[in-house]
């Protein structure tokens, strides 16, 4: 619904919202970095970290500037944050929290429940937009949203995994 937001919310045009998107697309590309991260330090430090900073970029994505590099930037470290990091280390962590022997069920009902729960966060985001406005779909969605996460976060047992 970020797109959506560039072309209602600040009134892009098709082009200036696609070009602010590919630089999430380039920031996405640290995804090698975040799962190398995500091997060597803590889940828990790692994705309590990883969904604060989330909280803070999802408020300043609604709430910052509207000119386009400011935007630029903010979706670059968005993709950085939540695509390089808190993606690729969710899909690690979801296998590692089973028995090795049910890791590749794991992935599956992964990607399943991520981008089925992501169909309807676009309802829900679009729908909040629509009632009480860009910034606060923004605060609830995405900022309080990832103050939850970053919480249970806290709440992880990396001991409990397997290696």
């Amino acid at each position: 619904m970020y797109p959506t937001f560039l072309r209602e919310g600040l009134k892009y045009s098709p082009t200036t919202a696609g070009t602010v998107m590919s630089f999430y697309g380039l920031g996405a590309l640290a995804s090698i970095a975040g799962g190398w991260l995500g091997d060597h330090f803590s889940p828990r430090l790692v994705l309590s970290t990883t969904f604060f900073c989330a909280a803070a970029l999802g408020y300043l994505l609604f709430h910052g500037s509207g000119a386009f590099v400011p935007q630029a930037i903010l979706s670059f470290t968005w993709g950085l944050i939540v695509s390089g990091v808190i993606y690729v280390n969710l899909a690690g962590y979801h296998a590692k929290a089973l028995r090795s022997s049910l890791a590749s069920r794991a992935s599956g009902i992964f990607g399943t429940s991520l981008y089925g729960s992501a169909a309807v966060a676009g309802y829900l985001v679009g729908w909040i937009a629509t009632r009480a406005g860009w910034t606060t779909a923004g605060e609830i969605q995405i900022s309080l949203l990832s103050v939850v996460a970053g919480g249970l976060a806290l709440a992880l047992q990396p001991d409990h995994m397997s290696l």
